[in-house]
């Protein structure tokens, strides 16, 4: 105790601020569906530059997803500034974002370009919530519904009560039966509350609450063989994130994270299977910025802490504290240089010096004065755009070229530590994993056309992987020797005409290891958006036509596991799909339809894609 209160005084003294952005994303997309036929916040990242989605195929299961070369556990997920990992097992899942409440111009990537670095541990997908206040109650209410029992509303309002108090509120409610033949029933609450109050004209404080509970089947189809007698498991979970902010100036920041969750998983009636954790997680940071000309740098701390409850697990704690300083300089026009040195230390484990550094050329056609002008815009997403569907900052043709290092760790989650079973076995003795991520990225925007292309790699050592082989009983958490990754990613789209615009996105993946992972090495997908606007504004739509496409690729069994010796073949698949939106004003009417020649393919082995699947609904503005 003693020694958190003189970390927690240490803290508050020194250092840390508004999350300091050395540059612009290097690409951000312009494919944000607001108000389409969404399942969650996975279907909308499946279409980003460098990322992958794990498209489990149905409403509510796991859907997690990495970025560039990365390993699947490394994709950090941060809403408003505040960490969505799950407390028990460290992944990410995007089941946790309430969609309809994304900011339009805020789902974007780069490598290295962090709002919020407190919580960064490689590669990082920062979303911003959607603000609706003003000085009358604003209103939106978006509806969807479709085959297999699937319905979704979500309303959401925002208020600016007075001049220094603006209040913003959401609610989604989500069911899902499932298909016939899964069964993977789903039924889900969120809540989500942005309350921001200024003082004086420096210092301002957000509180945040996102609250997800969820009910849901959990197929397996490897289940019998690895438990026999466990028919089909469920989970229950609910899910408290209370976040409280404090800015001074955009020069000084504080952040506080309380994280509560309890979590149920039983077999059929509790018969065979029953186990409930309750894990509780404190997040403390700090950070402080400063600029001198074309000189800023940063620096900060944080400490957290995570505690187990289980009757199963056991009763465990472990706690990590790091700190961090960063410089960035312009040494030339166009010319952006980033380096940053990190510290963590994690309960029982040596201190690691981990390193990062970036180099950013950045040319526009104009001059550089007018490169320097678009590098303060983060790009073309969604609403940001104009009458013509390009961004303001597609006014002349830009160039940029990224290079970036960074060296990572990841502590063992307490899944992986303290599992017992049936599925997976944990061990308390397990090291940190570390990695080291290269790559090397190329853009181009143009008011008709945009492109980007990345090569990155990623080595990992002692790498924290789940591994079955067929000699032992059940799947174990381990660390293995160092694993390499490479990932080739390209994106772009092209306006040739004032209706019409091609799009396409592609990512190839290599992987050193001859055991298969569970993460599809090929994906592609293209489209064709139709888009025009009649009776002066009061009529927009936009048709887009498309098709998906897979790679021939073994999948690891069972489909949980990063690697095994066992593998399942799953067929290349080329899908198409389509989708309808129709502006009215203050309204949006839209139909998706996906799959519709019945294609017969699988994302995750034992997960059958649903076939000839159809949604629609509707967004509608109110403004009283």
């Amino acid at each position: 105790m003693r020694r958190f209160s003189a970390w927690l005084v240490l803290l508050m003294i020194a250092t840390g601020a508004q999350g300091q952005t050395p540059s612009d994303p290097l690409y951000a997309d312009s494919t944000l569906r607001l108000g389409s036929g969404y399942g969650s916040a996975g279907d909308l990242f499946a279409f980003l530059p460098g990322a992958s989605f794990h498209d489990p195929g149905s409403i509510g299961l796991p859907a997690p997803g990495t970025l560039f070369a990365s390993p699947p556990a490394r994709l950090n997920l941060v809403y408003d500034g505040f960490r969505l990992d799950d407390p028990l097992t460290g992944r990410s899942d995007l089941n946790l974002i309430p969609v309809e409440g994304i900011a339009s111009q805020a789902l974007f990537i780069d490598p290295l370009t962090r709002p919020h670095p407190e919580w960064a541990a490689s590669q990082t997908l920062e979303i911003t919530s959607r603000d609706l206040a003003a000085d009358t109650l604003r209103t939106q209410v978006a509806y969807r519904t479709g085959g297999s029992g699937y319905d979704d509303i979500d309303v959401r309002a925002g208020l600016r009560y007075s001049e220094r108090l603006w209040i913003n509120a959401g609610g989604v409610l989500k069911n899902y039966a499932g298909t016939t033949a899964q069964l993977e029933k789903y039924r889900a609450q969120k809540i989500n509350l942005a309350l921001t109050r200024t003082f004086g004209s420096r210092w301002r404080a957000r509180y945040h609450l996102l609250y997800n509970v969820s009910d849901l089947n959990l197929p397996l189809p490897e289940a019998p063989a690895l438990a026999p007698g466990l028919r089909q498991p469920h989970q229950k979970l609910s899910r408290y994130d209370h976040g409280l902010e404090i800015d001074c100036a955009g020069r000084w920041r504080t952040l506080v994270q309380l994280t509560d969750q309890h979590r149920e998983r039983f077999g059929y009636r509790h018969s065979v299977w029953d186990e409930t954790t309750d894990v509780l997680r404190l997040d403390l940071a700090s950070t402080w910025l400063w600029r001198r000309g074309s000189l800023s740098g940063m620096a900060g701390g944080a400490f957290h802490s995570t505690g187990l409850k289980s009757a199963a697990w056991g009763d465990h704690g472990q706690s990590l504290y790091s700190g961090w300083g960063n410089l960035a300089l312009r040494p030339a026009p166009g010319l952006q240089a980033f380096a940053q040195l990190r510290v963590e230390k994690g309960e029982g484990m040596s201190a690691a010096l981990l390193p990062q550094l970036q180099l950013r050329y950045d040319l526009a056609r104009g001059g550089q004065a007018a490169a320097a002008a678009d590098s303060t815009r983060p790009g073309v997403t969604g609403s940001a755009s104009d009458s013509s569907g390009h961004s303001p900052a597609f006014s002349r043709v830009r160039w940029q070229t990224l290079l970036w290092y960074e060296r990572s760790r990841r502590e063992a989650s307490l899944a992986e530590r303290y599992e017992t079973g049936p599925f997976a076995l944990g061990d308390p003795e397990l090291g940190a994993e570390t990695g080291d991520h290269i790559g090397l990225g190329f853009s181009g925007q143009a008011p008709a056309w945009k492109f980007f292309l990345s090569l990155s790699t990623s080595r990992t050592r002692e790498e924290l992987i789940l591994l079955w082989n067929a000699q032992s009983a059940l799947p174990r958490h381990q660390n293995r020797s160092g694993q390499q990754r490479f990932s080739l990613d390209a994106a772009g789209q092209w306006r040739f005409s004032s209706w019409f615009t091609v799009a396409g996105k592609a990512k190839q993946m290599l992987f050193e290891e001859e055991t298969p992972f569970n993460q599809p090495a090929t994906f592609a997908a293209g489209w064709l958006a139709v888009h025009h606007i009649f009776f002066r504004h009061d009529l927009d739509v936009r048709l887009r036509l498309g098709v998906s496409f897979w790679g021939r690729r073994e999948e690891p069994i069972p489909w949980y596991v990063e690697a095994s010796p066992v593998s399942a073949p799953l067929q290349a698949a080329a899908v198409p799909w389509l989708d309808l939106s129709v502006v009215i004003r203050d309204a949006t009417l839209f139909f998706a339809l996906q799959n519709p020649l019945g294609i017969d393919y699988e994302v995750i082995g034992g997960y059958p894609q649903p076939r000839q699947l159809i949604r629609w609904g509707f967004v509608w503005n109110f403004y009283d």
